[in-house]
């Protein structure tokens, strides 16, 4: 495969994937599920930095 056709594909892919997050973009379950996932990374995130500066590691107190 060229280089051409290979950034021709992967153009299209990208299209492709664009495309697909523009429909779902207007699907609310999509959004409720991502909002979740959103909130519980952050969420996470929080916790363990609240636990590291307590002096807590993930395997239990330093």
């Amino acid at each position: 495969m060229s280089s051409v056709s290979k950034k021709a594909a992967a153009k299209a892919a990208r299209s492709a994937r664009v495309e697909e997050l523009k429909i779902k973009i207007h699907d609310p379950a999509y959004l409720d599920g991502a909002i979740q996932r959103i909130a519980q990374v952050l969420s996470n995130s929080l916790v363990v930095d609240k636990n590291i500066s307590q002096g807590h590691s993930f395997y239990g107190i330093r």
